[in-house]
């Protein structure tokens, strides 16, 4: 089937927490898509790392929206930074009603890691964001040995400036490709990010607010980048309607692991929008 098809990239401006953002939004259409995906990537990364799983969404017949999360790729703060966390959630907001107002009958959202956090805020304060299916993989609560980095940061980490990236684990080589091309790409990111990860953790347990909202999650059982866990438990815990699986042997990146995991990260994800 012949088809026409357009990109078109542009900024929004969002008025976070305590700073004000241009966000970075990039929207592949094609004729006659009655759906739409919107897809938030990890910490570190931005939209071109979700090429891949944005072709897969194409060739399920979705238009495809990605945006930048503020500090990273092209969107505009510190980068690698955030004023407050609250401003995922009001990035988020800003992003899904830009793209509601394209009038598609459908909206799912799609997010990696730290792109999770606006939509799980947002929920647990009880909106109704108007999306057909939420699906994330390896949501960020606590991140890996949490307790221990929590205090290590109080009792003298908070006073560095910034903190070494991690040497990259196993890796897909498209992922490596991607890495070493990119000119955002880290060697450290700053302290001040952790100490608004820490804040966020503290603000959600005093909010004690349960969604019915019913979200598909995806761990892996070698992720040593979030504590598995305990953000399963918090899932499970105040997203009682949350459906879980776990894809054996995936690391943090599930699609850019290697091959095997990413065809089986794939065929578990179609199964979820079929």
């Amino acid at each position: 089937m012949s088809y026409s098809s357009f990109a078109m990239e542009y900024s929004l401006k969002v008025e976070g927490h305590q700073k004000t953002y241009n966000i970075h939004i990039e929207h592949e259409k094609a004729e006659g898509n009655q759906k739409l995906a919107i897809i938030a990537h990890g910490y570190m990364n931005h939209c071109r790392y979700l090429d891949v799983l944005k072709e897969n969404l194409k060739s399920l017949n979705y238009d495809v929206l990605c945006y930048d999360l503020p500090g990273h790729g092209k969107s505009s703060g510190k980068k690698f930074d955030i004023d407050h966390f609250k401003t995922y959630a009001l990035v988020t907001r800003s992003v899904i009603a830009k793209a509601q107002e394209s009038g598609y009958q459908k909206i799912d959202f799609i997010a990696h890691s730290t792109g999770t956090v606006g939509v799980t805020e947002l929920l647990l304060e009880q909106e109704n964001l108007g999306l057909s299916r939420i699906v994330y993989i390896a949501p960020l609560i606590r991140s890996y040995l949490y307790k221990l980095s929590y205090w290590s940061w109080r009792l003298g980490g908070r006073l560095l400036p910034r903190l070494p990236v991690r040497p990259l684990g196993e890796v897909h080589p498209e992922y490596l490709e991607i890495v070493n091309s990119d000119p955002f790409y880290p060697r450290s990111v700053p302290n001040h990010f952790a100490g608004e990860l820490f804040s966020w953790n503290d603000y959600l347990e005093s909010l004690n607010r349960v969604s019915e909202r019913k979200i598909h999650i995806l761990f892996g059982t070698r992720d040593t980048v979030i504590n598995t866990q305990f953000n399963r438990y918090f899932f499970e815990t105040y997203f009682p309607a949350a459906e879980i699986q776990t894809l054996e042997g995936s690391n943090h990146l599930f699609f850019h692991h290697n091959q095997n995991i990413r065809e089986k990260f794939f065929t578990r994800l179609e199964a979820i929008l079929n």
